[in-house]
């Protein structure tokens, strides 16, 4: 059901250089449709547009403060360019409107990877189009990613898996496309630490199919600039907060409560599970799920596409990066906060998406216990997205009354906005 090789769609007839246009009327409302269920989660991140922790109190800030040298400002030890770009491009409207500007530009990049997954570029290395949309659709129900919806914070996560289908889809066959390609890869390699994943998996295609230099090369550069900026910023302090807190037992709780179990079913029925087996059964529990689900994406891994493997190997890099270096509390332990289902999911949408993706390998498969294991997997996703589906709104903070008042404010006025989540805030002094 999910994935076969480039050679077997070759062989095939479904490789064949695709049409100029790039959806189908059809493909193009399943995009308009996941695009209203992404809205729908939080309509009020839309209609009453405000900032989301660093938008306001760094991003706009800095790029208010400072102008152009913003950019090359370093946040978490690295550079953040989508982010700080865009704060760079909104600073000739009225604040009134910036936050709006922000939702518009992060909903962009959140349906770009549906574009590109549902987009003729992406027929023979999917072919499967059921398989396709129950991808995109799942991406758009992913429990616990409220974090991740709708802000341009977190808008890399969403760029960084668009870059990675970009690297795997069929090359594209005009100027302006190509260009957009290469676009992409290189703001994705100059916003986070992606490059450090996606620039290996480049190469290793290339090595593979000796197609795909040029992307190789552009997220090679970028990436080592960003390695450049890294290790500077790093030598100066850690990203770890507090200790790290690793132990085997805790990774088995990471993997089962936000990736295999939590990240399928969501972080309210999770505690349902956790708070009706005992604590013994539940460690138990932990030891079981991850073996089994080892043990499964094992067998999947071997049965699957080449596609399915390079996913696969991105999810791993992706979690493993996570685990070492996060930034989940200030207060805790870092691998002992990352157990709490929900918490931190920006480091598990990747990996839980993967997850999903298995399942339909499994169901592609002739064994038995397989289908039941993808089928399990699948319906546990879609009821999870169910019970996960309302966001809590945003706390009102009195944004456009205060952003009103600030435009009529007198040269060197300090104000404080302040943002969600509860805490944040952001301050300006007038120019």
């Amino acid at each position: 059901m999910y994935m076969k090789s480039n050679e077997t769609a070759a062989s095939n007839g479904v490789m064949r250089p695709w049409k100029r246009a790039w959806l189908s009327y059809s493909n193009l409302a399943h995009i308009v449709s996941i695009c209203f269920i992404m809205v729908s989660r939080r309509p009020d991140a839309i209609l009453h547009p405000q900032f989301w922790a660093e938008d306001g109190q760094v991003f706009y800030h800095d790029a208010y403060t400072f102008g152009l040298s913003s950019l090359w400002l370093p946040l978490g030890g690295y550079l953040n360019t989508l982010s700080r770009l865009t704060a760079l491009i909104v600073q000739p409207f009225p604040l009134l409107y910036v936050p709006a500007l922000f939702a518009g530009c992060a909903a962009f990049f959140q349906v770009l990877p549906v574009i590109i997954m549902l987009s003729r570029r992406m027929d023979a290395v999917i072919p499967s189009m059921p398989a396709r949309l129950a991808i995109c659709y799942f991406y758009a129900l992913l429990p616990n990613s409220s974090e991740l919806n709708l802000n341009l914070t977190n808008a890399q996560w969403h760029l960084a898996l668009a870059a990675f289908l970009t690297l795997i889809s069929l090359p594209a066959d005009h100027k302006s496309d190509g260009k957009f390609d290469r676009a992409l890869l290189a703001l994705s390699g100059l916003s986070g630490p992606f490059g450090l994943v996606l620039t290996p998996l480049a190469w290793l295609g290339y090595i593979r199919s000796r197609a795909g230099l040029l992307h190789a090369l552009i997220l090679t550069f970028v990436t080592a600039v960003q390695i450049g900026v890294i290790l500077t910023h790093h030598a100066v302090g850690s990203r770890v907060l507090t200790p790290l807190g690793a132990s085997p037992l805790r990774l088995m709780e990471i993997i089962q409560n936000q990736i295999v179990l939590g990240g399928l079913i969501g972080a309210l029925l999770m505690k349902v599970y956790q708070n009706a087996i005992p604590f013994l059964w539940f460690a138990i529990g932990d030891i079981f799920i991850t073996a089994t689900a080892v043990a499964i994406g094992l067998i999947a891994f071997r049965q699957g596409s080449w596609v399915y493997r390079q996913s696969v190997l991105l999810a791993i890099a992706l979690l493993a990066a996570a685990l070492v270096s996060p930034v989940a509390s200030t207060s805790q332990p870092q691998w002992q906060a990352m157990t709490y289902s929900g918490d931190a999911m920006r480091y598990f949408s990747t990996p839980t998406l993967v997850w999903f993706t298995t399942a339909l390998v499994c169901l592609g498969s002739t064994a038995k216990y397989l289908k039941v294991a993808g089928m399990v997997i699948l319906v546990s996703a879609f009821v999870g997205g169910f019970f996960s589906f309302q966001y809590p709104p945003f706390q009102p903070t009195g944004f456009s009354a205060e952003a009103v008042q600030f435009e009529t404010a007198a040269a060197g006025t300090v104000w404080v906005f302040p943002e969600n989540p509860p805490g944040w805030a952001m301050t300006l002094v007038k120019h």
